[in-house]
C-alpha cells in the first residue's frame, strides 16, 4: 500500500502509519519515517477512545493502552472472548461450535471484545447444516450454537469490537445481515434442487478449468479415467471400483450450482448434500465430499476409501496436467497451487497407505491427458518435473522436524530415496527404519563394508557372474553368501521387515572385507575383472533393498567422500 495522505509517505506498508511511539524507559527514541515523528502519543480504541494517550514511559504502556479501551496482548482478547462465548452460551442452554479456527481470527480483528447473543428463525433450520454453518462462520463471522445432541438451534453469538452502548441495535443488525443471507442460501438451496448432480455434468462443458487443460468436462473425464485405474492397480474389489468411477463423475457438478457458485467454500461439501438429496449411494455421496481433501498442510485426509481414490486421482490429474501445460513451479511462485496438491498426493500415498509406482500413475495420467489434449512439453520433460515436484515434496516430508514432518536425518534421507522412490509409502517405511537402525552399534560398521562394493562399481552396467571363472576362495565364499541371501533379502524386503532385512545385511560383512582384503578386484585380464565386477554388483544390488549407504554420513564426511 501507499499511504498518500497528509504526510505524503511513499513506504509501503500492510496498514498506513499514523503515529510511532519508541520509548526507552521514559526517554523518547527521536526517529522519523516518511515525515511521520516518534514520540510519546499513541490513540485509544477509535470509539471508545479516540483522545490521544501519552505513555510516560514503556513500563506503562499496557496499562495506558488499556485505560484507552485497547487490550495489546493477544491472549488477553482470547480469554476474554472466550468467557464471554462461554458464558453466554451456557445463559441459552447450549454450546459453542468448533470456536479454535473463528476464534483466532476474531481475536485478531478486535481490540475490545464484546459478545452479544442474535437469534433467526428456525425455518430455516431446514438448510443443511454445512450452509448455515458456512454462512454463519466464514461468512459474517458469526459464532453458531448447537444443543446437546449436537443439532445447530436458532442461536449465534456475534462479536462486536467496542462496548456494550446500543448494543441490541447492534445485535439487530447482525440478525437483518443473517437473515438476508439465509434467504438467498434458501433460493439457491431450492433452485439447485431442481436439477440432478447428473443433469449438471454437461454443464461443466462451458466451464474452463484451464486454458491449455480443457474444461471442467474434460477434467471430469480423464477424472473418471485416472480413478478406474487406480482402483484396478490397488486392487480395489468391484463395489469400490463402481463407487469411485461414479464418484469421479460428479465431482465437479456442484460447481455449477447457484449455491457453489455463490459461497465456493462449499465445492465438494454440497456435492454431497445434493447428491444425497438425489438418491446417489452414501460412499459415492461422502467421496465426493472428500476429494478436495487434504486442502493444506495439517488438513485430515478423506476418511473413506472411495474419498481417498478420488482426492489422489484429482489432485494428480492437476499436477500432471498444469505441468504440461507449461505452469511452472519455482520460488514463491505457485498461482495454481501445484507445489500444495504435490504435497497432498504425498500425503494421500504416505497416510492413505497407498501401495503402487508413481511414475506408472503418472505415465498413466499423461496417456489420459494427450488422448485429449494436445501438451505444450514433451512427455519426458512432464514426467521428469512431476516426479521432481513430488519428491521435493516427499523429502520435506521425511525430513520436516514439525508435527507433521518425520523428522529423519537429512542423509538418511537421500540414502533412503536414492535407493529407489517409486512407491512412497514404502520409501517412508524404509527411512523410518533407516533412522531407528542407525543408533544401532552395528549400523556405522555395515555401513562402512557396503560402501567398498558400491564405490567399485560406479559405473558398471551390472551382470551375472560365471562361478567357473572364480579362482580365489574368497570370490566363491561371497558367491555363496550371495546366493544365500538374495532370497531372504528379497522377502524381508517384500515384507517390509526392515530390521530383518539390516541383519542379513549386517551378516555380510565379514566375508565382504575378507574379498577385499584377499581379491584384486581390477584385475588385468579383462574377463576376470569384469566377473569380479559382476560379483560385487550383484552384493551391492542386495544392500540397496535397503539404501544406498554410499549417502550416509561416517564421522563428519560422506562415504563416497572417504570410500
Amino acid at each position: 500500500m501507499r499511504w498518500l495522505a497528509r504526510h505524503n509517505n511513499l513506504s509501503g506498508f500492510a496498514r498506513p502509519i499514523r503515529w510511532l511511539v519508541a520509548l526507552l524507559d521514559s526517554q523518547v527514541i527521536e526517529f522519523d519515517i516518511d515525515g511521520i515523528r516518534s514520540g510519546r502519543e499513541s490513540r485509544g480504541h477509535p470509539t471508545l477512545h479516540p483522545k490521544p494517550i501519552v505513555i510516560d514511559s514503556a513500563q506503562n504502556y499496557e496499562k495506558a493502552l488499556r485505560s484507552g479501551k485497547v487490550m495489546i496482548h493477544q491472549e488477553d482478547r482470547s480469554r476474554t472472548l472466550r468467557r464471554q462465548l462461554k458464558s453466554i452460551a451456557r445463559q441459552e442452554g447450549a454450546r459453542v461450535v468448533d470456536t479454535d479456527s473463528l476464534l483466532e481470527e476474531t481475536v485478531f480483528s478486535v481490540e475490545w471484545p464484546t459478545a452479544v447473543c442474535g437469534g433467526f428463525d428456525a425455518s430455516y433450520l431446514r438448510l443443511p447444516r454445512p450452509v448455515l454453518m458456512e454462512e454463519m462462520r466464514k461468512v459474517q463471522g458469526f459464532f453458531p450454537l448447537e444443543d446437546a445432541e449436537g443439532k445447530l438451534v436458532a442461536r449465534f453469538i456475534g462479536v462486536r469490537d467496542g462496548g456494550r452502548a446500543h448494543i441490541e441495535t447492534v445485535c439487530a443488525g447482525y440478525e437483518g445481515v443473517l437473515r438476508a443471507k439465509f434467504e438467498d442460501a434458501t433460493y439457491f438451496y431450492e433452485h439447485d434442487r431442481r436439477k440432478t448432480l447428473e443433469s449438471r455434468v454437461e454443464e461443466l462443458k462451458g466451464v474452463i478449468f484451464q486454458a491449455d487443460m480443457g474444461s471442467l468436462y474434460d477434467k471430469t473425464e480423464r477424472l473418471q479415467s485416472l480413478t478406474g485405474y487406480l482402483c484396478d492397480v490397488l486392487k480395489s474389489d468391484a463395489e469400490t471400483k463402481a463407487a469411485a468411477e461414479r464418484a469421479a463423475r460428479l465431482a465437479k457438478a456442484d460447481l455449477v450450482t447457484d449455491m457453489v457458485v455463490e459461497v465456493t467454500s462449499l465445492q465438494g461439501i454440497m456435492g454431497r448434500e445434493y447428491a444425497l438429496a438425489d438418491g446417489e449411494p452414501k460412499e459415492v455421496a461422502e467421496a465426493i465430499g472428500e476429494h478436495y481433501r487434504p486442502r493444506f498442510t495439517g488438513d485430515s485426509l478423506p476418511a473413506t476409501e472411495v474419498g481417498r481414490i478420488v482426492a489422489l486421482a484429482d489432485k494428480l490429474d492437476t499436477v500432471v496436467s498444469g505441468l504440461a501445460a507449461g505452469l511452472s513451479v519455482s520460488g514463491s511462485g505457485d498461482p495454481y497451487g501445484l507445489r500444495r496438491e504435490g504435497q497432498a498426493i504425498v500425503s494421500l500415498l504416505v497416510e492413505g497407505d497407498f501401495r503402487l509406482s508413481l511414475p506408472e500413475a503418472i505415465q498413466k495420467s499423461l496417456k489420459i491427458l494427450s488422448g485429449q489434449q494436445s501438451i505444450q512439453r514433451g512427455q519426458e520433460e512432464v514426467d521428469g518435473a512431476v516426479q521432481l515436484l513430488l519428491r521435493q515434496r516427499l523429502e520435506r516430508l521425511l525430513e520436516d522436524s514439525a508435527p507433521l514432518g518425520k523428522g529423519i536425518r537429512y542423509d538418511l534421507v537421500d540414502a533412503a530415496l536414492a535407493a529407489g522412490d517409486e512407491d512412497f509409502a514404502e520409501t517412508v517405511a524404509r527411512t523410518q527404519a533407516l533412522q531407528r537402525l542407525s543408533r544401532r552399534a552395528e549400523f556405522l560398521p555395515t555401513v562402512i563394508a557396503s560402501t567398498r562394493p558400491a564405490n567399485i562399481v560406479k559405473g558398471f552396467a551390472g551382470g551375472e557372474p560365471d562361478p567357473g571363472l572364480f579362482s580365489e576362495p574368497t570370490e566363491k565364499a561371497l558367491w555363496q553368501a550371495v546366493l544365500k541371501a538374495k532370497p531372504k533379502v528379497e522377502a524381508l524386503s517384500q515384507a517390509g521387515d526392515y530390521p530383518g532385512l539390516f541383519k542379513v545385511l549386517s551378516g555380510l560383512r565379514s566375508i565382504i572385507d575378507k574379498f577385499f582384503d584377499d581379491v584384486l578386484v581390477m584385475d588385468k585380464d579383462p574377463q576376470i575383472k569384469n566377473n569380479r565386477l559382476a560379483l560385487v554388483w550383484q552384493v551391492d544390488r542386495l544392500f540397496r533393498h535397503l539404501a544406498d549407504f554410499r549417502c550416509v554420513v561416517q564421522e563428519g564426511t560422506t562415504s563416497s567422500q572417504s570410500g
